[in-house]
């Protein structure tokens, strides 16, 4: 069930495994979850150059559309961490 939608300006994006990438044919490339819980973290950054991570959580075959540098995510954040908090590897 979503819980509203949010759309960010971001600098980094990062899906776990469970989600699939296509091409959309109006210049826009989406993501859909491909299983129940699929996570995703996107980092923003504020006009002063600090910057904040974003977690999301959302449900089985929903879209995240990202067009230029703007993601647009079906659901609210769950948790909110100063910095950018994405690891490598």
């Amino acid at each position: 069930m979503s819980t509203g939608a949010q759309v960010l300006k971001f600098v980094i994006a990062d899906f776990d495994k469970n989600w699939a990438r296509f091409a959309g044919a109006e210049d826009f490339i989406g993501y859909t979850a491909t299983a129940k819980g699929a996570q995703l973290a996107v980092v923003r950054e504020g006009p002063t150059g600090v910057a904040t991570t974003y977690h999301y959580v959302v449900a089985l075959n929903e879209a995240v559309w990202i067009v230029d540098d703007v993601i647009h995510v079906p659901e609210r954040c769950v948790k909110q961490e100063p910095g950018n908090t994405i690891k490598c590897g």
